[in-house]
Formats: C-alpha cells, sequence, structure tokens
C-alpha cells in the first residue's frame, strides 16, 4: 500500500485514540531517568516489500527521529542491516544512519539477519554480527571508531549455554562494544504486529482500538520495572526501554513519550544511564527466554517475579 495512502487512511482515524493516554498513579517527588533505545532500525515487521522501499524506510526513521527531537529525548538505535535489501542498502542505511545522528543518537549493532544463538550455530551467529559490523562501519565513513559502540542481542538471548556466551563475549570484547540491558521490557512487538496488519486490512476499528491498549501496556511495563527495581537493587534505578522501529511508534511515539514523562520521568542518554552501579551487577542466566535485565537480577538473587503485565487475547489473535 502507498505510505501516503495509508497515513491519510489511518491517522484520522487515530485521532480519538491520540488523547487516550492513561493517568498517571502512584508518582514520586523525585525525578525518575530513562534512556530510550529503538531496536530493528530501520523497520522490523513491516508490510511485504518495505525492505525494498527506501522512501517508507527512510520515513519511519524520520517519523521517530522527529518525535524524540520534540521531547529532547537520547536515543541509541541498533541497526538491523538487513532490514534493508540489498538493492538499496548502499545509499539507505547511510542516509537511515544519518537521520538518527542528527538527532544525537549513539549507533549500535543489532546484527545483519536478527538471528537467534539458541538456535544457530555460534560461528554462523558470530559471522552474522561481523557482517552488520562492517556494513554500518561502511557506512559511518569516517566517524570514528567510537561512533560504533553498544550492541544489543537479537531476541535479549546472550546464548543457552556457557559455551555460546563466552565464545559472544569475546568477540564484543574484541571489537569494543558495549552490551546495552533492558529494564523495561514488554510486548510492544505484539501491538505492533497487530497495528501493521490492521493497517494492511485498513481496519479502522482495530486501530482505534490497539493505540489506547499499546499506551496502558506501556505505562504497566513501567510500573513493573519500577516495583523489581526497588525489590532487586534496593532503589529505582535509571531504567533502559526497549521499543522497536515499526509503523505502530512511527504514528504514536509521542503519546508513548507523554505517558513515560506522566510517570515523573526525563530522558537521559543510554551512556548516563548505564552510569548506575547496578548495571555493573553481573548476570548468570542463561537460557531459552529473552528476559530482561532486572529478571536476570532477580533470579540471581532469588526474588523471581513472572507476574509481567499481560496482552490482550484480542491484541494476541
Amino acid at each position: 500500500m502507498n505510505l501516503r495512502l495509508t497515513l491519510s487512511l489511518a491517522l484520522p482515524l487515530l485521532a480519538v485514540a491520540s488523547v487516550a493516554i492513561p493517568r498517571p498513579v502512584d508518582r514520586p517527588s523525585s525525578a525518575r531517568t530513562v534512556a530510550l533505545t529503538f531496536d530493528d532500525v530501520p523497520l522490523g515487521q513491516g508490510q511485504p516489500g518495505t525492505r525494498c522501499n527506501g522512501e517508507k524506510l527512510l520515513e519511519v526513521s524520520r517519523s521517530i527521529t522527529g518525535a524524540l527531537r520534540e521531547f529532547h529525548a537520547p536515543v541509541a538505535a541498533f541497526i538491523t542491516t538487513g532490514n534493508i535489501c540489498d538493492q538499496i542498502r548502499n545509499p539507505v542505511l547511510g542516509e537511515v544512519i544519518r537521520t538518527w545522528q542528527r538527532s544525537g543518537a549513539a549507533i549500535g549493532n543489532h546484527g545483519h539477519r536478527h538471528l537467534d544463538p539458541n538456535t544457530v550455530p555460534r560461528p554462523t551467529y558470530i559471522a552474522d554480527l561481523a557482517l552488520a559490523d562492517s556494513l554500518i562501519r561502511d557506512a559511518l565513513g569516517a566517524a570514528p571508531r567510537g561512533s560504533l559502540r553498544y550492541f544489543r542481542h537479537p531476541f535479549l538471548h546472550v546464548g543457552a549455554d556457557s559455551a555460546t556466551a563466552r565464545g559472544i563475549e569475546r568477540w564484543l570484547d574484541q571489537h569494543q562494544y558495549t552490551v546495552a540491558p533492558v529494564t523495561v521490557d514488554n510486548n510492544e512487538w505484539i501491538y505492533a504486529r497487530a497495528y501493521t496488519l490492521a493497517l494492511a486490512r485498513r481496519d479502522s476499528a482495530m486501530l482505534v482500538r490497539l493505540v489506547p491498549a499499546y499506551l496502558e501496556h506501556i505505562d504497566q511495563a513501567f510500573a513493573f520495572a519500577e516495583s523489581m527495581s526497588v525489590r532487586v537493587v534496593g532503589e529505582e534505578i535509571p531504567q533502559i526501554l526497549l521499543l522497536h522501529a515499526n509503523e505502530l511508534n512511527r504514528d504514536h511515539l509521542r503519546e508513548v513519550l507523554k505517558v513515560i514523562e506522566g510517570r515523573g520521568y526525563h530522558f537521559v542518554s543510554l551512556a548516563q544511564a548505564l552510569g548506575h552501579p547496578a548495571y555493573r551487577r553481573p548476570t548468570q542466566y542463561l537460557g531459552p527466554w529473552g528476559i530482561s535485565w532486572i529478571l536476570r537480577w532477580s533470579r540471581d538473587s532469588m526474588v523471581w517475579r513472572m507476574d509481567l503485565p499481560k496482552t490482550p487475547e484480542w491484541v494476541e489473535q
């Protein structure tokens, strides 16, 4: 579907949804801080054919970074280089990265094909990371080597066994990467998939219903992370939010940022968040789940909880 036609159909319908922002409750007197991170840049879970649609890929980046600038929100953008098809990658990847950098974004590596280290051989997985590293560095051009500093594990899987995890760690250390943890994990990707399907079907009723549910889910995800950080660390820490570059956030990131501000947060860089001592805590968990660092720490501290915010069945369907 033509992007402008899609937006012209969807956005007027969503005007009602845009005001349905959850009301903040139980806010602390002191300011909270959060670092925003986006995976799958330039676009994950797009409609068929979007990997080769350079204008749409750039439009997603421009829309998201435009909202971030309005809120003066630092960000880290994790590039999945295979989300751009081979035929257009050379010009488009560079412009995508420059779009994020113009908003002051830190650039990170999120793999080339978003492989799962739990299901592919370790050499295959590391080769995929190396390819993404090479493509991103080529697109960065003359930028200092430190411009590519962060790595985000696809699926938040660090490896199902110690040999795999240690092998990946060694490669990351050799290439001077800092792992970007996540504390505010959520099911945004499910809402985003439902949103993309509704756009494709021109399902206006579903579009209007989805957005408030998504905003409520983000609010609940923050409440859970706040509670768990006190339970596990003893205090609220600078949170790190995982979002994705997708059509849902292209159209509704401003509402998401209002929800976050409503909880008493101001936005900080990933580097600032990682300065808190909690992020120097080691994690022991190896296994099949892609869980947040809050939950990893909770397992290590024997205060394990899994009462995460639920996604309504109608969204999953």
